[in-house]
């Protein structure tokens, strides 16, 4: 009798690529949230829909996560 495997099965050198794809994609994005400055849109409604004004950009001063924090935030 053969009997196969219900669960999948990936390889030592798949998982650890993987793994190091997601950490350096989460290096990046903590990265990229101390370069691109923040801010916000005001809203308008036009016909019964909600819209961004394009003309209102403003900066906002909001402190970024701590450097720790980038590799806790996905759990």
């Amino acid at each position: 009798m053969n009997e196969s495997k219900s669960s999948i099965q990936i390889g030592k050198k798949t998982f650890i690529s993987s793994a190091l794809i997601l950490f350096a994609l989460m290096i990046v994005s903590g990265i990229l949230t101390k370069i691109i400055p923040s801010g916000t849109f005001d809203r308008i409604i036009v016909d019964g829909r909600t819209v961004i004004n394009p003309s209102s950009f403003k900066f906002t001063e909001i402190s970024g996560i701590p450097f720790l924090r980038w590799f806790t935030a996905p759990i």
